[in-house]
Protein backbone atom coordinates (compact mmCIF):
# COMPACT_ATOMS: atom_id res chain seq x y z
CA UNK A 1 0.00 0.00 0.00
CA UNK A 2 1.39 3.36 -1.00
CA UNK A 3 1.02 6.27 1.41
CA UNK A 4 1.74 9.92 0.85
CA UNK A 5 2.87 12.32 3.51
CA UNK A 6 4.13 15.87 3.84
CA UNK A 7 6.60 17.41 6.28
CA UNK A 8 5.69 20.96 7.30
CA UNK A 9 8.74 22.94 8.37
CA UNK A 10 8.09 26.55 7.29
CA UNK A 11 5.89 29.27 8.69
CA UNK A 12 4.07 29.80 11.93
CA UNK A 13 1.31 27.72 13.49
CA UNK A 14 -1.48 29.19 11.35
CA UNK A 15 0.48 28.39 8.19
CA UNK A 16 1.23 24.91 9.52
CA UNK A 17 -2.48 24.35 10.07
CA UNK A 18 -3.41 25.65 6.62
CA UNK A 19 -0.79 23.52 4.86
CA UNK A 20 -1.97 20.46 6.79
CA UNK A 21 -5.64 21.17 5.94
CA UNK A 22 -4.72 21.45 2.27
CA UNK A 23 -2.72 18.22 2.43
CA UNK A 24 -5.72 16.46 3.95
CA UNK A 25 -8.03 17.81 1.23
CA UNK A 26 -5.52 16.73 -1.44
CA UNK A 27 -5.65 13.15 -0.16
CA UNK A 28 -2.36 12.94 1.71
CA UNK A 29 -2.21 10.25 4.39
CA UNK A 30 0.06 11.97 6.91
CA UNK A 31 1.53 15.32 7.89
CA UNK A 32 4.73 15.55 9.92
CA UNK A 33 6.33 18.35 11.93
CA UNK A 34 10.04 18.62 12.51
CA UNK A 35 11.77 20.22 15.44
CA UNK A 36 14.56 22.73 15.46
CA UNK A 37 15.72 25.77 17.41
CA UNK A 38 12.66 27.83 16.43
CA UNK A 39 9.99 25.09 16.22
CA UNK A 40 8.49 22.61 18.68
CA UNK A 41 7.39 19.43 16.93
CA UNK A 42 4.94 18.72 19.77
CA UNK A 43 3.19 22.09 19.56
CA UNK A 44 3.12 21.94 15.75
CA UNK A 45 1.63 18.43 15.81
CA UNK A 46 -1.08 19.66 18.19
CA UNK A 47 -1.92 22.48 15.77
CA UNK A 48 -2.04 20.00 12.88
CA UNK A 49 -4.32 17.64 14.80
CA UNK A 50 -6.66 20.48 15.80
CA UNK A 51 -7.00 21.61 12.17
CA UNK A 52 -7.79 18.21 10.63
CA UNK A 53 -10.02 15.16 11.04
CA UNK A 54 -8.60 12.33 8.89
CA UNK A 55 -4.93 12.79 8.08
CA UNK A 56 -2.33 11.18 10.34
CA UNK A 57 -0.15 13.65 12.23
CA UNK A 58 3.25 13.08 13.76
CA UNK A 59 6.62 14.37 14.79
CA UNK A 60 9.56 13.91 12.46
CA UNK A 61 11.36 14.23 14.81
CA UNK A 62 10.88 15.38 18.41
CA UNK A 63 14.10 15.58 20.39
CA UNK A 64 14.11 12.84 22.98
CA UNK A 65 17.14 14.14 24.88
CA UNK A 66 15.74 17.48 26.06
CA UNK A 67 12.47 16.20 27.53
CA UNK A 68 11.83 14.06 30.56
CA UNK A 69 10.28 10.67 29.73
CA UNK A 70 7.16 11.48 31.76
CA UNK A 71 6.58 14.80 29.96
CA UNK A 72 7.17 13.14 26.60
CA UNK A 73 4.79 10.26 27.43
CA UNK A 74 2.10 12.67 28.61
CA UNK A 75 2.47 14.89 25.54
CA UNK A 76 2.19 11.89 23.21
CA UNK A 77 -0.78 10.48 25.12
CA UNK A 78 -2.57 13.83 24.98
CA UNK A 79 -1.81 14.26 21.25
CA UNK A 80 -3.08 10.75 20.56
CA UNK A 81 -6.31 11.59 22.38
CA UNK A 82 -6.59 14.98 20.68
CA UNK A 83 -6.15 13.45 17.23
CA UNK A 84 -8.51 10.50 17.84
CA UNK A 85 -5.65 8.01 17.44
CA UNK A 86 -4.00 9.63 14.40
CA UNK A 87 -0.76 10.63 16.16
CA UNK A 88 2.67 9.04 15.68
CA UNK A 89 5.57 10.07 17.90
CA UNK A 90 8.82 10.17 15.93
CA UNK A 91 11.86 10.55 18.19
CA UNK A 92 15.45 11.47 17.56
CA UNK A 93 18.53 12.68 19.39
CA UNK A 94 19.85 15.35 17.06
CA UNK A 95 23.54 15.86 16.50
CA UNK A 96 26.20 15.52 19.19
CA UNK A 97 26.58 19.29 19.34
CA UNK A 98 22.82 19.79 19.74
CA UNK A 99 22.80 17.20 22.50
CA UNK A 100 25.55 18.94 24.46
CA UNK A 101 24.93 22.63 23.65
CA UNK A 102 21.12 22.70 23.54
CA UNK A 103 20.19 19.94 25.95
CA UNK A 104 23.22 19.62 28.24
CA UNK A 105 23.64 15.90 27.60
CA UNK A 106 26.82 14.81 29.41
CA UNK A 107 27.45 11.83 27.10
CA UNK A 108 26.67 12.67 23.47
CA UNK A 109 28.44 9.49 22.32
CA UNK A 110 25.60 7.22 23.40
CA UNK A 111 22.46 8.38 21.55
CA UNK A 112 21.40 4.89 20.49
CA UNK A 113 21.48 3.61 24.06
CA UNK A 114 19.44 6.62 25.22
CA UNK A 115 16.72 5.83 22.66
CA UNK A 116 16.90 2.11 23.47
CA UNK A 117 16.14 2.98 27.09
CA UNK A 118 13.55 5.67 26.34
CA UNK A 119 11.18 3.84 23.99
CA UNK A 120 10.44 0.90 26.36
CA UNK A 121 10.05 3.38 29.23
CA UNK A 122 7.50 5.39 27.23
CA UNK A 123 5.59 2.22 26.46
CA UNK A 124 5.56 1.28 30.17
CA UNK A 125 4.27 4.74 31.08
CA UNK A 126 1.50 4.47 28.46
CA UNK A 127 0.46 1.09 29.85
CA UNK A 128 0.21 2.18 33.50
CA UNK A 129 -3.58 2.24 33.34
CA UNK A 130 -4.05 -1.23 31.88
CA UNK A 131 -5.45 -3.93 34.15
CA UNK A 132 -5.93 -3.20 37.84
CA UNK A 133 -5.68 0.47 38.71
CA UNK A 134 -4.55 2.07 41.90
CA UNK A 135 -3.54 5.63 42.78
CA UNK A 136 0.12 4.68 42.39
CA UNK A 137 -0.34 3.30 38.84
CA UNK A 138 -2.83 5.72 37.32
CA UNK A 139 -1.97 8.91 35.48
CA UNK A 140 -4.68 11.60 35.41
CA UNK A 141 -5.72 13.02 32.06
CA UNK A 142 -6.20 16.76 31.45
CA UNK A 143 -9.93 16.24 32.21
CA UNK A 144 -9.12 14.90 35.68
CA UNK A 145 -10.14 11.31 34.87
CA UNK A 146 -7.62 8.51 34.69
CA UNK A 147 -6.55 7.87 31.13
CA UNK A 148 -7.72 4.55 29.70
CA UNK A 149 -6.75 3.11 26.31
CA UNK A 150 -9.43 3.53 23.62
CA UNK A 151 -8.31 0.81 21.19
CA UNK A 152 -10.12 -2.43 20.51
CA UNK A 153 -9.86 -5.34 22.93
CA UNK A 154 -8.62 -3.07 25.74
CA UNK A 155 -5.56 -2.16 23.68
CA UNK A 156 -4.34 1.46 23.48
CA UNK A 157 -4.63 3.04 20.02
CA UNK A 158 -1.96 2.81 17.33
CA UNK A 159 -0.70 -0.77 17.63
CA UNK A 160 -0.82 -1.05 21.37
CA UNK A 161 0.44 2.39 22.43
CA UNK A 162 0.82 5.82 20.93
CA UNK A 163 3.17 4.90 18.13
CA UNK A 164 6.85 5.70 18.71
CA UNK A 165 9.56 5.71 16.08
CA UNK A 166 13.15 6.63 16.82
CA UNK A 167 16.27 7.74 14.99
CA UNK A 168 19.76 8.56 16.23
CA UNK A 169 22.50 10.80 14.93
CA UNK A 170 25.75 9.04 14.24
Amino acid sequence: MTTRGITVLAGGLRQTQEITRRAELAGFDAAWSGEFLHRSAIVSAAAMAAATTRIGVGTAIAYAVGRSPLVLANDARFLDEMSDGRFTLGLGTGTRRMMTDWHGAPDPDGPASRIEELVPLLRRLWRLNEGRRSPSTSLPSPTGRSWRPRGSAGRPPLSGTPSARATTAR
